[in-house]
Formats: C-alpha cells, structure tokens, sequence
C-alpha cells in the first residue's frame, strides 16, 4: 500500500510538473536577458508544428508558433492569428456548413518582422497533408477536400481546397460537414 501511495504522489507531481511547465516570465518592464523555463522530460525530436507527436514537441511548438485558433484556459475556442472565429453568423462558415473563411489580423508578424499571411496557412496545410512530411496527425485533416488523395498520394497538393484568397483571407473546403472542424483548426499541426 505504501507503494502505491508513493507511486500515486510521484505520478502527480510528475503530471503538475508537465501541466505548470512554465516556471519563469519577464516582468512587465524588465530589462536585461529574459529567460524562459520549460520542464521537459527530454530534447524534443522536432519542433515542427505539422510533425510534433509527443508531449515534449507538441509543447516547444506550441511555443514557437500561433495558429488560427487556439484554446482558452478552459478549453473555450479562441481566435489567435484569425480576427474572429468563423460563424454562419459572421459569414465565416457556409449555409451548408462545408466552407470556411477565416479573416486574419493583420497585425501579426513572424520573429523577423514580416508580416503572416494567408498563404502562409495554406502551405502549412498542404505541407501537413503532403506524404512526404509524414504527419501523424494529417488524417485529422481528411475532411477538407483533396486531402486524404493527396496524402495517401493519388492527388495533386492543388487539389486540396485550401486557398489563399487574398493576404488576410483563408477558405477551406470540407467535403462533409465536420462540427469538431473549427477545434482542429486550434490545434498544433495547423
């Protein structure tokens, strides 16, 4: 019994050391290095969004990278990198339910100052569903149209409907209605 008890307070603080990994933020105003600390349980093979599968990756890129959409402490959706999150409300998904436009800020900047693009979410989202990348996750992603073909490589990345259509416009095209779609788009590999 004494084992397990200890084995049960071992796993917790392990699992609050993973849940509160960041132990250390600059202070408003703060000058001089800032110095950002992670607890990881080890060097992360990648830190490529559409690649991470691990704990330890999915964690550094979440770090390294915004998406679209992103989660709020408790769970709720939130737009990141979009201005809004697509309703049939605000136009932003069709009457069928198929098509989503996501309105990016135009705010956003990478590390190096240029300005985030639409385009560059659809090559994100191409790259995730091209076989070479060999994403885990992009099976996630099949409802869009062309992107199981394309992945499973009997399709063309031109075939898949994710399209820039201008620098702060994102459309996406599902072959069937996907309620949980707008939850994918918040996470890591898009």
């Amino acid at each position: 019994m004494l084992k397990r008890s200890l084995f049960v307070l071992f796993a917790l603080f392990m699992t609050l050391g993973m849940v509160f990994s960041i132990v250390g933020c600059a202070e408003e105003g703060a000058t001089g290095p800032q110095v950002l600390r992670v607890n990881l349980a080890g060097e992360p093979d990648t830190i490529d969004p559409n690649k991470a599968s691990w704990a330890d990756q999915i964690t550094v890129a979440n770090l390294c990278f915004e998406g679209l959409l992103g989660f709020t402490k408790d769970l709720e959706l939130k737009a990141v990198v979009a201005k809004e999150i697509p309703t049939t409300g605000n136009g932003g998904i069709s009457e069928d339910g198929k098509t989503y436009t996501f309105k990016l800020r135009s705010d956003v900047t990478w590390s190096d100052g240029e300005k985030v693009t639409a385009q560059d979410f659809e090559y994100a989202i191409k790259r995730m569903l091209n076989p070479d990348t060999a994403a885990e996750y992009a099976s996630f992603y099949y409802d869009i149209v062309g992107a199981e073909d394309y992945n499973s490589g009997t399709g063309a990345a031109d075939d898949v409907a994710v399209e820039a259509v201008d620098d702060t416009t994102l459309e996406i095209e599902l072959v069937k209605v996907r309620p949980t779609f707008l939850q994918l788009m918040g996470m890591w590999p898009a």
